[in-house]
């Protein structure tokens, strides 16, 4: 079906992806994994026939999809057999009323009007879109189109079907209906993937839920590797992670340290939590998003109040300090014999050479380590983190969601708020979101 000769994509900016040579078959499911910057929409983009013609770019060596070359034919031609749902979901709309969108592609291939209706409620329903249908598409969310723009993809029944990051605009649950609707196509469909969210793709399946075959580039965009997905990630996993991609983790879930049923809490006459669920497990770190006001601080101080030994980070770590001193604050309740626990906890938090400092004159990410340390130090098994990247730049929050991170693969159960999509599905093994009340 796909067919590529050292197939190589050079950019005018510099950077491109390639050589590549293999085959892609009917209904193969292949997984496109790389670092930013390695090339990964623009080998899609190539397979859709918009380089050169839209994406300018140099293209070497040869490319074949059931026998149409699409760097010779472009994209109108290429778009019988393949269809693509890119990274951007607004830029894709043509028209303003749902159906229509999704009837796009059926009319241009002159479907018959009796065909178009109930094919466009099918793939609007198989994409967890059918309460979309009459909608208008300048009212919908960046996740509400990019489920129309996967069932517009999928209207004319593809026989390739290219995947830039389908789910970077879901909740867990869209991300749920997307996986299902790709993984109940016609079993001679074939897949490319690029998706960063691997765990959440994965689902509870874990590795198993990936493709199964795995094109691994680097930084340069150079193929290191493609095969089999298990073998691919054992072998250059380490490297890709250095580079910053989002690996899978195969996390098993441990004991649970909290369960939560029928939660309810009020502010006054107003209602902010309505029989609100969750379960939390030692080893796993869950991130709960939500927009302003929905009740996500509401939601761990509650919860902080349930549990007989809580973890609790606030937005502002000073109003939890009681000592003179970082060791102080660290040692504050521990017996006699813990200075060199506190010692070691002062070097990995990277507050050493500040431990007979006050707390109030650290930084805002060095208050926020502090306060995580002192709540490892106590051996707390919940930790409960409000917000714990708020107002830090990127290299303290990326070593204050590195120690949660940690402390969760050591067993505690780790659950913080966030207002960053990106860094909660990078760190976090579950996203939730607060809405009306009730976790989705």
């Amino acid at each position: 079906m796909i067919r590529a000769e050292q197939l190589e994509i050079v950019l005018p900016g510099g950077g491109g992806v390639g050589p590549w040579s293999g085959s892609i078959g009917p209904g193969e499911h292949v997984l496109v994994l790389g670092p930013s910057g390695a090339g990964k929409s623009t080998l899609l983009r190539a397979l859709a026939g918009a380089v050169p013609q839209h994406v300018h770019g140099r293209v070497e060596g040869a490319l074949s999809i059931d026998g149409i070359d699409p760097i010779r034919a472009g994209v109108a031609a290429t778009s019988d057999r393949v269809g693509f749902v890119g990274q951007d979901p607004v830029a894709g709309v043509c028209l303003s009323r749902v159906a229509d969108e999704v009837a796009l592609p059926l009319e241009n291939r002159r479907w018959r009007p009796e065909d178009i209706g109930p094919r466009v409620a099918e793939v609007l329903a198989q994409v967890g879109a059918a309460h979309l249908q009459e909608r208008e598409t300048a009212e919908l969310s960046g996740g509400e189109l990019q489920r129309v723009a996967l069932a517009a993809a999928l209207a004319a029944r593809p026989a390739v079907l290219l995947l830039d990051e389908p789910t970077a605009m879901l909740d867990a649950s869209g991300v749920a209906a997307v996986r299902r609707a790709v993984q109940g196509l016609p079993a001679e469909v074939a897949v490319i993937l690029v998706e960063h969210r691997l765990d959440d793709w994965a689902g509870e399946r874990g590795l198993a839920g990936l493709p199964p075959r795995t094109i691994a580039l680097d930084e340069r965009g150079r193929v290191l590797e493609d095969g089999p997905t298990a073998a691919v990630l054992a072998r250059h996993g380490p490297r890709l992670a250095a580079q910053g991609c989002w690996l899978p983790r195969e996390v098993p879930l441990g004991p649970a340290r909290m369960t939560v049923r029928d939660l309810h809490v009020s502010r006054g006459v107003r209602p902010v939590l309505r029989g609100l669920e969750l379960d939390l497990h030692g080893g796993e770190m869950v991130a709960i998003m939500g927009a302003n006001g929905a009740g996500k601080s509401t939601l761990l101080e509650s919860l902080a109040s349930r549990s007989p030994r809580p973890g609790l980070v606030l937005q502002n770590p000073e109003d939890q300090f009681v000592a003179a001193t970082v060791r102080a604050e660290l040692a504050e309740g521990l017996p006699a014999g813990a200075a060199d626990r506190v010692e070691a906890m002062l070097a990995r938090i990277g507050l050493a050479e500040h431990a007979e400092a006050s707390p109030y004159r650290l930084s805002g990410g060095q208050k926020r380590l502090l306060s995580i340390g002192a709540m490892l130090l106590h051996g707390r098994e919940v930790l409960l983190a409000d917000e714990p990247g708020y107002g830090l730049d990127r290299a303290a929050a990326v070593r204050t969601l590195r120690l949660l991170r940690d402390a969760a693969d050591e067993g505690a159960a780790v659950l913080l708020t966030s207002h960053d999509a990106q860094a909660a599905h990078r760190w976090a093994d579950r996203v939730l979101r607060l809405e009306d009340g009730v976790l989705r």
